[in-house]
């Protein structure tokens, strides 16, 4: 049996589970379609106008973080994300620990999109699978062309950012396959 494993960067993966979560909450950004600021949120994004979909929202939303343009700055959200992050290691190290008789394939989100074709014939020879090259070509045309640094959607503070590191060192199963575990990573 074999267990995959896909990891982005963790304050890039704290950052998209809060503009996942922040999905009810009315926040400024600038509109889809004209570039105008709007109050609103997924709920009622459809009575802005224009009106825009809940997925405009969310990939406005992620845009708009990603650029400094929308931030999470309420301490009691970052506080829960960096929380959530620990749980999710747990989680993680816990699920190995069940399946432990499973061959595990890491993958770096960044080092996939960086070479999609690389990272398909990696699962694809450990599933015992042919790689046809038409296959390869499918997974890189299905994929964002570079990571979403959302890392920007949040003021990291000193405090902020040694916390984050303490659960990477705390969950090594789950992040020492990373190379990108800064707040500075270019990727």
């Amino acid at each position: 049996m074999v267990g995959v494993s896909v990891v982005r960067n963790p304050f890039d993966m704290i950052v998209t589970k809060g503009y996942q979560l922040s999905a009810g909450k009315t926040v400024r950004l600038p509109h889809p379609k004209t570039g105008e600021l709007v109050r609103c949120n997924a709920r009622n994004s459809s009575q802005v106008y224009p009106p825009i979909s809940y997925d405009q929202f969310i990939g406005t939303a992620r845009k708009a973080l990603a650029r400094g343009i929308a931030k999470i700055d309420s301490q009691e959200d970052v506080d829960w994300l960096i929380k959530d992050l620990d749980n999710i290691g747990t989680w993680s190290e816990e699920l190995m620990a069940t399946y432990n008789n499973f061959t595990y394939v890491h993958f770096q989100h960044e080092e996939i999109l960086r070479d999609p074709k690389s990272a398909t014939k990696k699962l694809c020879t450990t599933l015992g699978l042919t790689c046809y090259p038409e296959f390869q070509d499918g997974v890189a045309r299905g994929l964002f062309e570079k990571p979403n640094l959302a890392r920007n959607g949040i003021d990291w503070t000193e405090d902020r950012i040694e916390r984050v590191e303490k659960i990477v060192k705390k969950h090594p199963k789950m992040f020492t396959m990373l190379k990108y575990t800064k707040l500075d990573s270019k990727i």
